[in-house]
């Protein structure tokens, strides 16, 4: 049975222990293969916009962890987050609210929970933030954290980024798997035959007291 450590790589492909640009490909090709491309082909089925953004909303916290380090959930997320949208004004306090009202919420419930943010087609942007709301167009929205990805590998295969490399380095490590095994896998292993309405925050939390619940429009 073959064991994929990433879309294209089996176990043993990399010599042990892996180099940086071992963990490089391999982090790479898992990100694109398990998770970017796939969102991009969820936004062009109906109804699937939660799938996509399910999946591709755990990247701020992954990124911002490989930028700066394991500072927590939420704080991973923020700078994850002012990473792939510098433009977007959002104080730090609504950041934190965006990733429990649409991270937390889309990973536990399967849906957003507040009335301040829509996913929508009908902005030519990614993402705008205006009035305390949040308006989202899946497909730019999951086009700018490919461009970001991609610039982001690009920056980590450059061997004279000693901080930013020493910096994946630990994130990448830190997320080691170890499994129990006579030969266990160095991370992450896959086994494979193949390759409701709630009340919305109130202002003290970074939104607006009003009524209302989920909003999809």
């Amino acid at each position: 049975m073959k064991k994929y450590i990433s879309p294209n790589h089996l176990e043993g492909d990399f010599k042990e222990p892996f180099s940086i640009d071992d963990k490089i490909e391999i982090f790479a090709d898992r990100v694109r293969g398990w998770q970017l491309t796939i969102a991009e082909r969820c936004v062009n089925i109906p109804h699937a916009d939660f799938a996509a953004l399910s999946i591709v909303f755990s990247y701020f916290e992954m990124v911002g962890n490989c930028i700066e380090g394991s500072t927590g959930s939420k704080a991973s997320f923020r700078v994850g987050f002012k990473r792939v949208f510098p433009g977007i004004p959002a104080p730090d306090v609504t950041l934190n609210k965006l990733y429990e009202i649409v991270r937390n919420a889309l990973y536990h419930f399967g849906t957003v929970r507040s009335p301040h943010l829509y996913i929508t087609r009908d902005i030519a942007e990614p993402i705008t933030y205006k009035d305390y709301t949040f308006s989202i167009n899946p497909t730019e929205f999951i086009a700018t954290i490919r461009a970001h990805f991609e610039g982001y590998i690009t920056d980590l295969k450059k061997a004279g980024n000693r901080d930013v490399r020493e910096r994946f380095v630990r994130a990448f490590d830190g997320q080691t798997v170890t499994i129990p095994s006579e030969h266990p896998p160095t991370w992450g292993v896959l086994t494979s035959t193949q390759p409701q309405s709630v009340q919305p925050p109130n202002d003290k939390e970074g939104f607006p007291s009003s009524s209302g619940g989920t909003v999809t429009p």
